[in-house]
């Protein structure tokens, strides 16, 4: 039977335990709200809907500028300035992808999305930019935006899908618009249908118009998202870091996200977190068993007893119970970046991935790495996602992956 001294040792290290986990828990109540990757993240925050808010309805004061522009015909409005001659090649082309199949893609979202990249630009940092958008629709008067006189105005160049059944290896412009053919392999047709197939291929296309373009970085993004308003500096110094980390090791990069809400954090699955609960408990019996044995070899000119050091040690076995209670919380909070990142921002805005990205969409690459991205995502099998490519050349070739923390696109 235990002493009385024993019990309130043991009493008084799991009221510890429990008070350092309820203490952990209202911390992450109380200051991960705003963190999408974590289980506490409240959409309805009360600081996420003024940030929000605030820029939806600044974005939406400029859509309404950029309309009234057009009817008015004021093609030198700041809203409309397109880039000029006196800049080429560019620093970035922003390739756009626009299928209005898909459920969260209007013609409002897509204003939206193209009016937060380029509203708030400065001339300079506009004229560095060539944006074009890819309307991928058939026939071509489906989409949404097809003869919309905004969407000339706002981006560099139109493209649509040609609507003959063959290849014939040109490009032809109709009313303004660049026709671009929907073949996999250059030369070898194919018909078009909703899948993963079909939503590389539009991507692969925009990488080889944008390589045309001899721009240094590519963007790759899908209209339902909405650019916070310093997005480019952030960008920029998101480039200049990432760039000096690679020239500083020698190595070189694959990818920077510009967003990444579900899996850019550590985020167990719920197989995986039990795993790791069952690793962590057995890696901290393994501790307190040696530390028992370490303490015993130090001291045994004292002679401790080995009463003593068995009651210490199943003391501090006991504890083991906490450890997967403890991991779960780590889990729900989105794993240790979450914490990190309130105590510690990311240096220069952006953070490596060490675990697979997410989502194709939203993606910074480099111009030395197109071709090879373009071909893979023109080339069957067709069952791997964008991000699904993106990982597995970067993990072949020891390319660095990076996202830029805290998102810049909401």
């Amino acid at each position: 039977m235990a002493s009385p001294r024993v019990s309130l040792r043991f009493f008084a290290l799991h009221a510890g335990a429990a008070i350092l986990w309820v203490s952990l828990f209202r911390f992450c109540y109380s200051n991960l709200f705003d963190d999408p990757s974590s289980y506490f993240f409240d959409p309805r925050s009360e600081l996420g809907l003024r940030v929000a808010q605030a820029r939806m309805a600044e974005v939406d004061h400029q859509m309404g500028k950029v309309i009234l522009a057009v009817e008015n015909g004021e093609p030198d409005n700041l809203q409309l300035q397109k880039n000029g001659p006196t800049r080429w090649p560019k620093r970035l082309c922003l390739g756009i992808v626009s299928d209005p199949r898909k459920p969260s893609q209007d013609e409002d979202s897509l204003m939206r999305t193209i009016v937060s990249l380029t509203g708030n630009l400065p001339a300079n940092n506009r004229e560095s930019m060539h944006i074009t958008i890819l309307l991928a629709a058939e026939p071509q008067s489906n989409h949404f935006a097809f003869g919309k006189p905004w969407l000339s105005k706002l981006v560099d160049e139109v493209l649509v899908y040609r609507e003959e059944d063959y290849y014939n290896g040109t490009s032809a412009n109709v009313n303004g618009y660049r026709e671009v053919d929907f073949d996999v392999n250059h030369g070898e047709a194919t018909q078009r249908d909703f899948s993963v197939k079909r939503s590389r291929i539009d991507q692969a296309i925009l990488m080889d118009v944008c390589r045309e373009t001899h721009a240094s970085y590519v963007a790759l993004v899908e209209p339902h998202f909405v650019a916070i308003r310093d997005w480019h500096a952030r960008l920029v110094s998101a480039l200049a870091f990432v760039n000096k980390a690679a020239r500083s090791t020698g190595g070189d990069w694959a990818y920077i996200k510009l967003f990444d809400h579900s899996q850019s954090q550590w985020r167990l699955r719920n197989h995986d977190w039990v795993l790791k609960s069952m690793s962590w408990s057995l890696e901290y019996v393994a501790a307190v068993l040696t530390g028992a044995g370490l303490r015993r070899w130090a001291f045994h000119k004292k002679r401790v007893s080995v009463k003593v050091l068995w009651q210490d040690s199943l003391l501090l076995l006991s504890l083991v119970v906490w450890v997967p209670v403890f991991v779960r919380l780590l889990d729900l909070a989105g794993g240790m970046d979450s914490f990190q990142h309130h105590f510690w921002p990311y240096v220069g805005g952006v953070r490596e991935i060490t675990r697979e990205g997410c989502c194709g969409n939203g993606v910074i690459l480099q111009r030395r790495h197109l071709e090879e991205f373009e071909r893979i995502f023109r080339s069957p099998p067709y069952d791997s996602q964008a991000a699904e490519i993106l990982d597995q050349v970067g993990r072949e070739k020891g390319l660095s992956r990076w996202v830029v923390d805290p998102s810049i696109m909401l």
